[in-house]
C-alpha cells in the first residue's frame, strides 16, 4: 500500500446568515514544524505535551481507517465518521465515542445504536472525503447528514454528496456510493473511566468491494490518499522464502 499525505481538512464549524454550513477548503498538507531536522525525534512525557500546536498522538497510528457510521434512531438517520476505528477480529468491528452532543446526552451514533441495535460502516472512498469531513459538522438532532445544508458561500467544493440506501439485514440507513459497507449487529458498548465509550458490532454483511483511492485519517486534520494501484492482488503468486 502506498500512503500519499495530500490534504489537510477542516470541519466545519461556521454557518452562513441562512443557517446553511460553510464547508471549508481543502489545502495542500504542510508539516506542522517547519524547517525541522526530520532525524529528531520529539520526546515528551505525558500528560505534560511537547511545544506543538496539537497532540501528536493521533499521529503515532496512521494511517488510521475511517468509520463512517450511519445509524437510525429516534430522531431520524444520522452519518459520522469516526477514526477511533478498527478490526477486533474478522467478524467484529469497534468504534470509539467521545464527548457529548451539542444538544446534550450522547452523540447520535452512541445513541442511535443502542436504541436500534444495529450500526453500519461505510468506506470513505477519496472522491466522498469532502463530503465525509462535512458530515462531522455538531448539527442539531434532526438534521440528517446524508443531506446537510450546506452553503454556496463555502470555499471547499463537494463534489459528490453521499447517495442513501437501506442496508439489507440491519435497521440502518447506508452509504449506496461509498463501495463497501458492513452491516453490524450490536453485540456490546464498553463505557471507560475516562468517558469514552467503545461500541462493538458483529457484522453480519459485507457489501461491496474497495474500488478506488480510500481517505484515511493521519495526524489531526490530514488525510492520507491509499491509492488504489497499489492495492496488493490476492490472486498474485506468492514468493516462497
Amino acid at each position: 500500500l502506498r500512503a500519499i499525505e495530500e490534504y489537510t481538512m477542516y470541519f466545519p464549524t461556521k454557518k452562513d446568515s441562512e443557517g446553511l454550513w460553510i464547508i471549508p477548503e481543502c489545502i495542500p498538507a504542510e508539516p506542522l514544524v517547519k524547517n525541522s531536522d526530520e532525524s529528531k525525534d520529539v520526546v515528551y512525557r505525558c500528560p505534560v505535551l511537547p511545544d506543538l500546536p496539537y497532540n501528536p498522538f493521533k499521529a503515532l497510528v496512521t494511517p488510521r481507517p475511517i468509520g463512517w457510521i450511519s445509524t437510525t434512531g429516534p430522531d431520524g438517520d444520522n452519518l459520522s465518521p469516526y477514526s477511533f476505528f478498527g478490526y477486533i477480529s474478522p467478524r467484529l468491528v469497534y468504534f470509539s465515542v467521545g464527548g457529548g452532543h451539542v444538544e446534550q446526552g450522547e452523540k447520535d451514533a452512541l445513541r442511535d445504536a443502542k436504541a436500534s441495535g444495529a450500526f453500519c460502516v461505510n468506506l470513505v472512498p477519496w472522491r466522498l472525503r469532502m463530503a465525509m469531513s462535512a458530515s462531522a459538522a455538531s448539527a442539531s438532532r434532526k438534521t440528517d447528514e446524508f443531506e446537510l445544508p450546506v452553503s454556496p458561500e463555502s470555499p471547499g467544493s463537494i463534489d459528490a454528496m453521499p447517495e442513501k440506501g437501506r442496508c439489507e439485514k440491519i435497521n440502518a440507513p447506508c452509504v449506496t456510493n461509498a463501495g463497501l459497507r458492513l452491516e453490524c449487529e450490536l453485540m456490546e458498548v464498553v463505557q471507560l473511566s475516562d468517558g469514552q465509550n467503545v461500541v462493538v458490532g458483529h457484522i453480519v454483511h459485507t457489501v461491496g468491494a474497495v474500488d478506488g483511492p480510500v481517505a484515511t485519517r493521519c495526524g489531526y486534520m490530514n488525510y492520507f490518499r491509499i491509492g488504489d494501484e497499489h492495492i496488493l492482488d490476492p490472486q498474485a503468486q506468492m514468493i516462497s522464502e
